[in-house]
């Protein structure tokens, strides 16, 4: 399966104080290298060839001279794209930012380029590229102790099928939340065109997958054995930092 990576980058990170003030959040080095390499390195295991890379304007050379001058990845992937997201718009903007630059039919995998996924499981790991080689559309949850601020999925009772996905839900219909890897089809870029802000003037992932959901078409992969770090905030970032100190060394 062609498949195109994405990799959103534009993020502020406000609440990363002062740092972000000096260095891109994607770029804030985790123990031993930026953000984005956590996700870039997920992206290379599973199998992704082409990879385009969505940022600020103001923060595009410096991306640029990291990923194709100062770092190896334009030797592990076969072609690395830096485009500009003018005004920040929702996670679903990328892919009519990114239309023009996937070929026609190929599916997409998007991911958020703060966050790190550390697979304790190796089987679980295979499986997950498994599923990116053959399945089409899926998405990507895990089980959190407060699910409030993210999107969260329901379930069919005592069952893997979907039947809702809520953002930030006061009352969450599970404690099973959206990470950040979608898993999508051509038709993604469809589905996007035609979305309408949300009350807080932004194009939601939800809505896509909601439209996913109502054609039957969008599985769940549990992670069961996976440290997720999002890194948002400076206890975030700490702990992070201290995780990946451990297990790397």
């Amino acid at each position: 399966m062609n498949r195109i990576g994405i990799v959103l980058c534009g993020g502020v990170g406000s609440r990363l104080g002062q740092i972000t003030k000096a260095i891109p959040k994607s770029l804030v080095p985790v123990y031993n290298k930026p953000l984005v390499d956590y996700q870039l390195e997920l992206f290379d295991y599973l199998g992704i060839r082409d990879i385009i890379i969505i940022t600020r304007p103001d923060t595009y050379d410096l991306f640029t001279n990291y990923l194709l001058k100062d770092s190896n990845w334009v030797e592990r992937f076969d072609n690395i794209k830096i485009l500009e997201q003018k005004t920040p718009g929702g996670i679903a903007q990328a892919y009519q930012i990114v239309y023009n630059h996937v070929p026609e039919g190929a599916s997409t995998l998007l991911g958020l380029g703060d966050n790190i996924f550390y697979f304790t499981d190796e089987n679980e790991k295979q499986k997950l590229k498994q599923w990116c080689d053959i399945r089409t559309n899926f998405i990507t949850t895990i089980s959190v102790k407060d699910p409030r601020p993210y999107g969260v999925v329901k379930f069919v009772e005592n069952a893997d099928v979907i039947l809702d996905v809520v953002e930030k839900p006061k009352d969450p219909p599970s404690n099973e939340i959206i990470p950040g890897l979608y898993f999508f089809d051509y038709s993604v870029f469809e589905k996007a065109k035609n979305l309408q802000p949300s009350p807080r003037g932004e194009l939601e992932i939800t809505d896509v997958q909601k439209l996913y959901i109502n054609e039957g078409k969008l599985a769940a992969f549990r992670f069961k054995s996976v440290f997720w770090y999002d890194c948002g905030t400076i206890q975030d970032l700490l702990d992070a930092n201290n995780f990946m100190h451990i297990m790397e060394d």
